[in-house]
């Protein structure tokens, strides 16, 4: 029997945070380095479907299979190292779904007031999901869209890092045209670029996390 693939949540509590561009990123980057990734698109909204193929096509990434909904077990899964779901918002009723079958989640934000402020709905929506069981974990939180020539950005991240101390993923994302511009090519690779070069570091740290987990359920 093959063993059953770990499964990685990108989520946040709401949208607009950078988690359809990171499950994409982290899914390509997967490929890329020779897991053979499931990349599932369980948002109502579907945008990462529409990103990671064109109209019609199957994701043409390597090593990358790509899965409108979240199936109802794992069979379909089987054969996959590393399972990356673009999640609902996880304080709607259909993020739970996913939350309890991941291994661990990681969530986006952005560096902003607002963000800060709600952050804590997402973790409460962690915390209901491992209430009957120790899974999932959180393997840290990603600030995305980050401009560094901006002192608001700047004394925001602060804040996080103070808050959150070592569950802030490093480097930050930083603001990116080429990500911003991504879903005009369906199917187009992962852009080369500043964003490019942070979610590859952010993509090492999810890999590491999944040696360290494999097995485990």
């Amino acid at each position: 029997m093959q063993p059953i693939p770990w499964l990685l949540a990108v989520g946040s509590q709401k949208g607009g945070t950078g988690r359809t561009t990171t499950a994409l990123a982290l899914a390509w980057l997967g490929g890329a380095a020779g897991q053979r990734v499931a990349l599932i698109d369980a948002d109502p909204v579907q945008a990462a479907a529409l990103v990671a193929a064109a109209p019609g096509q199957r994701c043409a990434w390597a090593n990358v299979r790509l899965f409108a909904g979240m199936p109802t077990d794992d069979v379909p899964l089987a054969g996959c190292d590393l399972v990356i779901v673009d999640c609902p918002s996880l304080t709607e009723p259909a993020a739970q779904a996913v939350l309890c079958r991941a291994d661990a989640v990681l969530l986006t934000c952005l560096p902003e007031s607002y963000c800060l402020r709600t952050l804590p709905a997402a973790v409460a929506a962690l915390a209901a999901a491992r209430r009957d069981s120790a899974r999932p974990e959180l393997l840290g939180l990603l600030a995305t869209g980050c401009r560094r020539d901006d002192p608001q950005h700047a004394r925001w991240l602060a804040e996080l890092r103070a808050a959150h101390g070592s569950l802030l993923l490093e480097p930050p994302v930083p603001w990116d045209r080429g990500l911003r511009d991504w879903p005009l090519t369906p199917g187009a690779d992962l852009p080369v670029g500043a964003g490019a070069v942070a979610y590859r570091a952010v993509a090492e740290q999810v890999l590491a996390a999944r040696l360290a987990g494999a097995g485990v359920r």
